[in-house]
């Protein structure tokens, strides 16, 4: 009946796995997948989109044209720098946005996100990124959430995310650890 005991197991944190698995610990890309972002900026020249400027300063997106412009902070680095940084904001209860800028490290420069060529955008607001609903099934920023931490994922009443930890930890492909834990102390 191990089993039932892994069903009713909290989440215990990688932290608690490391005296007895020091090796494993932290070792492979996913474990940096989701992060806050650096707040330090990249110094680097605007990326042109058509008509449209657009620049990621430390925890800041911005873009802008001669008459209008967008200023966000930046709540979420997804990914480990190893391919690609996206940058992710809040904008509300409800709204998650992506920019369309990520840092590929390859290239120390930022290019378009995966996913956003080949859209003409017709303003400022879709040149900068794409709107997501936080809690939408199939096409929510809660999904991409789901793959890039651990623990379950759910949304507070003024739309902040939560989860158990930041990247792909040991309990998201093991599940909580507090029966293991338990269990390999007898």
């Amino acid at each position: 009946m191990w089993w039932l005991a892994f069903l009713v197991a909290d989440w215990t944190g990688a932290g608690s796995c490391r005296p007895c698995h020091a090796a494993m610990f932290g070792g492979h890309a996913h474990y940096s997948a989701l992060a806050k972002p650096d707040p330090q900026p990249r110094p680097h020249e605007p990326f042109r989109r058509g008509p449209y400027s657009l620049r990621i300063d430390g925890a800041r997106a911005r873009g802008w044209t001669p008459t209008e412009s967008i200023d966000l902070p930046i709540d979420w680095a997804f990914g480990s720098g190893r391919q690609a940084v996206t940058y992710v904001s809040r904008v509300d209860s409800n709204w998650y946005f992506e920019h369309s800028l990520s840092w590929f490290p390859a290239t120390r420069s930022f290019g378009l996100t995966p996913g956003h060529a080949g859209r003409e955008p017709k303003d400022l607001k879709e040149a900068a990124g794409l709107l997501y609903r936080a809690t939408d099934p199939q096409h929510g920023i809660a999904g991409c959430f789901e793959c890039h931490a651990t623990g379950p994922v759910s949304f507070d009443k003024d739309g902040a995310v939560r989860f158990r930890e930041a990247g792909v930890q040991c309990e998201a492909c093991h599940g909580p650890g507090s029966a293991h834990i338990a269990t390999s102390r007898v």
